[in-house]
């Protein structure tokens, strides 16, 4: 469990930095990203992975905080329902998404 949450929060901290960067120059960029499972073979898979990029606005958690219900329902239940429509309602224009099916071991 601890390597999933390791690996979350390296991704949306990837994520929220490009956001930033991306607020600061205000100019239009393509962006590769990719998500790779590092986990040992036979081992855990991720839930789809949840991904967006915005403005900054959204403000999915904060370290050494409760967790709020938009990212329990990523964190413990692997599902972006609630996630998903606060991103959207945080910033309309973000661009956001669900990657599907499961992240097994060693995928990309």
């Amino acid at each position: 469990m601890y390597h999933i949450f390791r690996t979350m929060a390296r991704l949306t901290a990837g994520v929220a930095s490009l956001a930033l960067c991306a607020t600061a120059g205000a100019a239009q960029i393509n962006l590769t990203v990719k998500v790779e499972n590092l986990a040992p073979a036979n081992s855990i898979s991720f839930a789809p992975p949840n991904q967006g990029f915005n403005n900054g606005s959204f403000d999915a958690f904060n370290a050494g905080q409760a967790a709020t219900s938009p990212i329990v329902s990523v964190a413990e239940g692997g599902s972006g329902v609630d996630w998903q429509p606060a991103f959207a309602a945080a910033d309309p224009t973000a661009t956001r998404g669900t990657i599907g099916g499961l992240l097994q071991p060693g995928e990309s």
